[in-house]
């Protein structure tokens, strides 16, 4: 029956019908992207400019050769829950925005046109653990990507903090969530494969 279930997607595929998939991604994010943190120094009281492209400069790379996805997306979207935990003695106040990025490989992650949907924003102040959840729609640009099965993401922060006394703070992050939902295209009438009986 199992085994059915997996299959349905592909049959359907076949038939010239279209399922949604959806597919957690946490599972395929290599360790330096699914969780991290950064310190802010603040020397001296006063307001700082902070701006944090992580995991790397050149963000994470991301491979689901070996994901279940039956063809070609033909639309999709993607939403993000991220754990976020300030700390450290500078007490800094002030919001950071969070956003996401989605980019093929060799291209510019930090391109505007790979940002996906609207900033997150991260309360300086609040020392509890924060959720922050970023989500938006596919562009045709990261269904490629998609499609190509591999490509790059990462998270870039910026804001301005303000800080009372010199000292710093620790940004912790972690990814609890992030799901792909996705509509495969429906193949050409009459080029689709037809499974006998079945369709």
């Amino acid at each position: 029956m199992r085994a059915l279930l997996a299959l349905l997607p592909l049959i359907l595929t076949a038939c010239g019908l279209s399922v949604p998939v959806a597919l957690e991604l946490t599972p395929y994010l290599p360790p330096e992207a699914a969780s991290g943190s950064h310190t802010l120094p603040f020397p001296a009281p006063g307001s700082y400019p902070a701006q944090l492209e992580a995991p790397t400069p050149q963000g994470a790379p991301v491979d689901l050769s070996s994901a279940q996805i039956p063809g070609r997306l033909e639309s999709g979207s993607l939403e993000a829950d991220l754990e976020v935990r300030v700390s450290g003695d500078a007490s800094p106040a002030g919001q950071l925005a969070l956003q996401l990025y989605l980019a093929p490989e060799g291209a510019d992650l930090w391109d505007a046109a790979y940002a996906l949907g609207a900033p997150a924003y991260i309360d300086l102040a609040q020392t509890q653990p924060q959720t922050l959840t970023v989500r938006g729609a596919l562009s045709p640009a990261q269904l490629e990507a998609l499609n190509a099965r591999r490509f790059r993401v990462g998270l870039r922060l910026e804001g301005v903090a303000q800080v009372q006394a010199g000292g710093t703070a620790t940004l912790a992050w972690q990814v609890a969530r992030a799901a792909l939902e996705g509509r495969p295209a429906v193949p050409t009438p009459g080029r689709a494969p037809q499974l006998k009986g079945l369709c």
